[in-house]
């Protein structure tokens, strides 16, 4: 019962301590609860002011962001047409260059192939160029030979016309002396005054040149010896070629006489060769 008792009593002493904490908390607040309200309305006050501000700031914030979300849309609109008309003018590149790269096929075969005739047609012109001037040396050098045979001709011709006039007048001469020994009653016949001529000295000289003349087609050879070396008409010679041990060609007899040249007909052939220019001829083997 006294245990009791004195739980009581401790209780009772806790409830009186906490009774007179709580009333010295009640008499806190209520002594504090002015100041803080009209702190707390001072705070509410300035809170709805800065709410105020901050809403007249976000009203106009909200108002120049909805202006940039119409430019920017209004931008991003343009920027879209300005994309569509890039991705056209990019297809049409795409196109453009489809269309220049098969143009570049095409110009570049084409130009392979002029490539080639080219150079076929700068090998023909070469091939052409060496045949002309081939040509042109082959034609220099008949010109030169024609030039030449003109000369020979001319100067045969000279020569003809020299001897035509001999002739002429050893005819004239002839006819007088005719005419003399007939007038005197002389016979006019050479034979009856034939004289054995004199042998051939012994001379060595060579063929000027050949030809053909006469209907009868006898062979003329003209040689580099004449009356000056003591050939008479009438002499007889032999005609050889220096090769190796020498070259037996055939016999000429003399038929005409110069002082520095003379002109025979062919009498006997040789199988060994036919007389030709350069030739030697010689009054004894």
């Amino acid at each position: 019962m006294i245990f009791v008792r004195k739980i009581l009593v401790v209780l009772q002493v806790v409830l009186t301590l906490f009774f007179m904490v709580f009333a010295a908390a009640v008499y806190s607040v209520q002594q504090n609860w002015k100041a803080d309200y009209e702190t707390l309305q001072k705070s509410k006050q300035d809170a709805e002011t800065m709410f105020a501000n901050d809403n007249s700031n976000l009203k106009q914030s909200n108002a120049e962001l909805t202006q940039k979300f119409a430019a920017a849309k209004n931008e991003i609109g343009s920027l879209q047409a300005e994309n569509d008309g890039l991705e056209r003018e990019r297809d049409q590149a795409i196109v453009d260059r489809d269309t220049a790269r098969n143009e570049l096929s095409r110009e570049t075969v084409l130009a392979e192939n002029a490539n080639r005739e080219s150079t076929l047609r700068i090998e023909e012109a070469y091939r052409s160029r060496e045949q002309i001037d081939s040509l042109l040396t082959t034609r220099d050098h008949l010109v030169m030979s024609v030039q030449s045979l003109e000369d020979e001709v001319f100067n045969r011709e000279v020569q003809t016309k020299k001897m035509q006039d001999k002739h002429n007048i050893v005819l004239a001469d002839n006819a007088a002396y005719k005419r003399f020994l007939l007038a005197n009653e002389f016979s006019i016949d050479s034979k009856d005054y034939a004289v054995e001529k004199p042998a051939p000295p012994l001379v060595q000289g060579m063929v000027l040149n050949t030809r053909r003349g006469g209907r009868a087609g006898a062979n003329f050879v003209e040689i580099s010896i004449g009356s000056d070396d003591g050939l008479q008409e009438g002499h007889e010679l032999f005609v050889y070629r220096n090769q190796g041990q020498g070259k037996y060609l055939g016999k000429i007899r003399i038929v005409r006489t110069e002082p520095d040249r003379a002109v025979g007909t062919i009498l006997l052939r040789s199988k060994n060769g036919t007389i030709e220019r350069g030739d030697n001829v010689t009054t004894k083997l």
